[in-house]
């Protein structure tokens, strides 16, 4: 919000909710809906997923982001090898899995 120059009270407002549940949620004290998500991500002008990742888990300087949900756990890569890499790791496991 601070990027876009949007206070959680102004962000409250144009949601039409209250200004303390904006507090809570970016606090991490309450979750919210992904319909909320969704109407968050589209005031602010940026994609829904941009408001599940945290900036510093993105630090590389590429134009590669991978988002992978696997088995009920995000991940995150930057690069194409990295993605790869757990692709490969995960193919692995599942293998050994299927041989015991």
């Amino acid at each position: 919000m601070k990027e876009k120059g949007i206070s959680g009270r102004k962000l409250a407002e144009m949601l039409g909710s209250q200004p303390q549940y904006i507090s809570n949620i970016c606090n991490g004290r309450q979750n919210m809906s992904l319909d909320m998500l969704k109407r968050i991500s589209d005031l602010l002008g940026i994609q829904l997923w941009e408001l599940l990742v945290d900036p510093k888990d993105m630090s590389g300087d590429g134009d590669f982001v991978a988002m992978v949900r696997r088995k009920g756990e995000m991940f995150f890569f930057e690069s194409e090898t990295k993605l790869m890499d757990a692709l490969k790791e995960w193919e692995t496991d599942k293998e050994e899995h299927r041989i015991q």
